[in-house]
């Protein structure tokens, strides 16, 4: 009681009375089994786009009717997430920051066949559903060990996409990129006609490795009709760019601003870009710094190590 017995007060339960982080990164309500009352969308960092594409993910977010049926469709995907990668990603940070290799490693294995699904949406001219993204360690704005201080979170886990991506450079920036949050195909609001229009493709027969945009076009000319296209896999150099060069280079440069940062480790306080273009070499990455091998774990804007 306060102000002299006129006033009850309490503590309200962080798994009901939701955090951004408690509800969309340790998901606290679904491990205790209760209904949160209010969710508020802290904890996060990708600005308004950021936070309406988590409550987009959640299927909190009420879009007008369009948003659910894409009129050519949508592109979705298998991620491939190696279990022995997941595993080393969430247990081998120990604080230093090259001790987190691994979860660079599993974020890019990831970040690569996203850049291979994108450019297929976009040469097709579909919206791209987003996976499921998985990651080995928390995002956080300063030094830790591997999880937010206090959190109840457990390694590994399902990140939101805002750890990974500014999902602003794709629906913000002009053209928008159109990607759709992971639950779409399971939002009640998207249509059973859209469901359950769907044609399985299988990588290396119906989409060949080094596909071009108009290659892509050709090679699946067929499913037009079709509204959902499932890949069972897009790991690989599966897509070999945009034969327009000036249509290439923006895709490039959007994809280099559009990563997200980790950190901080205990012993280099500072943060590092991930790099949709990891596996590519010679590459020049965001901060203009040229590599003759693929992607290492550098912090800051030092020079890539020869």
């Amino acid at each position: 009681m306060g102000y002299q017995g006129q006033i009850t007060m309490g503590i309200l339960s962080v798994s009901q009375w939701c955090s951004g982080h408690t509800f969309f990164v340790q998901q606290m309500h679904l491990a205790k089994k209760v209904e949160p009352y209010v969710v508020h969308a802290t904890f996060q960092f990708a600005g308004t786009e950021g936070k309406r594409h988590r409550f987009r993910e959640a299927k909190l977010w009420i879009d007008p009717p369009d948003y659910y049926n894409p009129p050519r469709g949508v592109v979705t995907y298998v991620n491939d997430v190696p279990a022995d990668l997941l595993h080393r990603a969430a247990t081998e940070y120990n604080g230093k920051l090259d001790s987190s290799a691994a979860h660079f490693e599993l974020v890019h294995h990831q970040l690569q066949q996203l850049r291979n699904a994108l450019g297929v949406a976009l040469a097709l001219g579909r919206h791209l559903v987003l996976p499921k993204l998985m990651c080995g360690i928390d995002r956080v704005w300063f030094p830790h060990r591997g999880i937010f201080p206090g959190s109840q979170l457990k390694l590994p886990f399902q990140c939101p996409v805002d750890h990974v991506i500014e999902i602003q450079a794709f629906v913000a920036t002009r053209p928008a990129y159109p990607v759709l949050e992971h639950s779409f195909l399971e939002n009640p609001r998207t249509p059973d006609t859209l469901k359950n229009s769907v044609k399985d493709l299988t990588l290396g027969v119906d989409l060949t490795m080094n596909a071009t945009d108009v290659q892509i076009q050709t090679l699946l000319k067929g499913h037009e009709n079709a509204k959902v296209l499932q890949f069972d896999s897009l790991v690989g150099q599966v897509f070999a760019g945009f034969e327009d060069k000036t249509k290439n280079d923006e895709f490039q440069m959007r994809l280099k601003r559009a990563t997200g940062i980790w950190g901080t480790a205990m012993s280099r306080p500072g943060h590092v870009h991930y790099d949709f273009f990891a596996d590519v070499a010679p590459w020049k990455d965001r901060h203009m710094r040229s590599r003759s091998k693929p992607w290492s774990l550098v912090g800051g804007e030092q020079p890539f190590p020869e």
